[in-house]
C-alpha cells in the first residue's frame, strides 16, 4: 500500500509522533476491548500505534472471510501502522 503509506507519513510527520507514548495499562485496557468487539461483531478490530509503527488487529469470522486466518478468533501484532495485513486482502475498489 505504498500510495496509503505515503499518506500516512505526511499526516504523521505533521503530527510529531517521536514525543507520544502510549500508556502501558491503558493500552492493555484497549486491546482487551478490541478483542472484545471483535469477538461479540465476528468482524476486524484494529489499535494503531503511529508513534511505534505498530498496529494490533484482532478479528472474528470476518477475519477468516479475508483469509487472515483459518478460524476465528485472530489476533496479530503487526509492525505497521497503515493494517497492510487487512489491506491487501480487500479488492483495491473497497479501499475507498
Amino acid at each position: 500500500m505504498d500510495i496509503l503509506r505515503k499518506e500516512l507519513n505526511s499526516i504523521y510527520e505533521s503530527q510529531h509522533l517521536e514525543n507520544e507514548l502510549l500508556d502501558r495499562l491503558h493500552l492493555l485496557e484497549c486491546k482487551r476491548i478490541a478483542a472484545t468487539i471483535a469477538d461479540v461483531s465476528e468482524g476486524c478490530t484494529v489499535i494503531t500505534d503511529a508513534s511505534a509503527d505498530r498496529c494490533y488487529i484482532y478479528g472474528g469470522a470476518l477475519a477468516a472471510m479475508l483469509g487472515l486466518c483459518d478460524e476465528p478468533p485472530f489476533y496479530q501484532e503487526a509492525d505497521s501502522s497503515d493494517e497492510d495485513l487487512i489491506y491487501n486482502h480487500l479488492h483495491p475498489e473497497d479501499l475507498a
